[in-house]
């Protein structure tokens, strides 16, 4: 009598976390009009988390949807708070990084790009949504061979969250920046959000949503990490 064989298949499994349809695919952009407003672009969200990689995203994403442009402003400035928290996350970059060649890939309109400039960081930004005058910053998305020499450090303030295939950007920012430098990752917490119920802060434009045994899982090494803003 032969031996018997067993044949183990594994499946990737996705839990189903929350789920909305119709939600505007925008919620930071900026329209002329309460009509045009109204008839803006919506798209579902159904939030899952991936059980190999624990990865949390949203399963009915579509980025074609997705358009980044001067119209689009999330800007927090006028809060005394958040201008706190970003003198608080620049004395971190000094502390671990130093002032010199910084680029931050998703600036927005500039605001923390401003503040490193005057505390004399060397430092170039990359955003199709900025609108103002800065030489230092460049009105379009990061792309491969943008940088001609390595930099220290990449800055990622709120943005992997609005990237599809995260490992894979951070990957290609690897590789654009020769291998070398450091990088700083901020996003919102998932486990704060699901913990205060805070359920208002889950958008289609996010597509991603982090948890820091996520980061821990992505990246070798890893200088500093944790929570702050409030734990958001």
């Amino acid at each position: 009598m032969g031996a018997e064989t067993t044949i183990i298949k594994l499946f990737k499994i996705e839990i189903n976390l929350f789920q909305q349809d119709n939600y505007p695919v925008l919620q930071n952009r900026v329209y002329d009009t309460e009509v045009e407003a109204k008839k803006c672009p919506t798209g579902d969200i159904n939030l899952v988390q991936n059980s190999e990689t624990g990865l949390i995203y949203n399963a009915a994403f579509r980025s074609e949807l997705v358009v980044y442009d001067e119209s689009y402003d999330n800007e927090q400035g006028n809060s005394k708070f958040f201008q706190q928290h970003l003198n608080i996350v620049a004395d971190m970059l000094e502390d671990k990084i130093g002032k010199k060649s910084i680029v931050e890939v998703g600036c927005g309109k500039g605001l923390f790009l401003e503040i490193l400039l005057n505390r004399g960081f060397d430092i170039y930004g990359f955003d199709p949504t900025y609108t103002g005058e800065n030489s230092r910053i460049i009105k379009e998305f990061f792309k491969q061979g943008i940088i001609k020499e390595p930099v220290a450090c990449i800055v990622l303030r709120h943005v992997l969250e609005h990237i599809e295939n995260p490992f894979v950007f951070l990957n290609e920012l690897k590789i654009a920046n020769g291998g070398e430098g450091l990088i700083y990752i901020e996003v919102p917490c998932f486990d704060w959000i699901c913990k205060n119920h805070t359920y208002f802060d889950i958008f289609y434009e996010h597509v991603n949503y982090f948890r820091e045994i996520g980061f821990l899982r992505m990246f070798g090494k890893i200088i500093k990490s944790g929570s702050f803003f409030g734990n958001q």
